[in-house]
Formats: C-alpha cells, sequence, structure tokens
C-alpha cells in the first residue's frame, strides 16, 4: 500500500487530492505530483525550466531520451536511476541547469561540425 509523502515543514502526512493529471499530494503550501518529496512553487518553477532547457537535447534527434539522461546523470555523478527532475532538490536542480547548458554547447559544436564536414563532402572538386 502507497503512502502520502510526509511534509518536510510539519512532519505529518500530506493531504492526496486527485486530478485529471493524476495524485496531487499537498501540505503547508507545498505540493509534489505522485508520490515524490512536496516541495514549494519556486521548485516547481525551477524544474519546468531545467526541463525546458534539457528536453531539446534529445528531442532533436542527435541523442535519445535515456542517453541524454545518462549522460546528465555522470556529468552530476548522481545515479541514472535518480536523474529525474522531479527526484531533484533546488541545489542540484541549479547544477543541473548548469550542466545542461554545457551539454547543448558542446552539442552545438558537435552538430555545427558534422553540418560543416557534410557541405564539405558534398562539394565537388
Amino acid at each position: 500500500m502507497q503512502r502520502n509523502p510526509i511534509c518536510p515543514k510539519c512532519g505529518q502526512l500530506s493531504k492526496k487530492l486527485l486530478t485529471c493529471y493524476g495524485a496531487r499530494y499537498y501540505c503547508c503550501d507545498l505540493w509534489a505530483w505522485g508520490e515524490f518529496i512536496l516541495v514549494d512553487k519556486t521548485t516547481h518553477d525551477l524544474r519546468k525550466l531545467v526541463h525546458s532547457k534539457f528536453d531539446p537535447i534529445w528531442k532533436n534527434g542527435v541523442m535519445t531520451r535515456r542517453e541524454a539522461y545518462k549522460k546528465l546523470s555522470k556529468k552530476l555523478s548522481i545515479p541514472f536511476e535518480k536523474c529525474h527532475f522531479k527526484m531533484m532538490n533546488k541545489e542540484m536542480l541549479s547544477r543541473a541547469l548548469i550542466t545542461v547548458e554545457k551539454i547543448k554547447e558542446t552539442q552545438t559544436c558537435f552538430q555545427w561540425h558534422k553540418k560543416e564536414a557534410s557541405q564539405m563532402l558534398s562539394k565537388k572538386y
């Protein structure tokens, strides 16, 4: 049987609200989707921001979603299984945001070189 997450502010079990998006647990102005740690609005907003920067890395087709998360987990020195933004606190999310930007820089560089090489190969000498 699943238990509601414990509120980190008051130590009580959180309340569960069923929504069209799934279970939302809440207490003391903190909430979580699913049975994860309850966090504040700032943390939820930071998670959205990191996701918006991270998702294009794998959605552009250069690497798979799994490969992108593996790369991020390695660079953050955390287990792959724990490398999900809904499991991260503000400090880890801030590190992830910086790391994602670095991954994007190297990816952009790789894509540029790949495009340049392709153009060079297509030229007739």
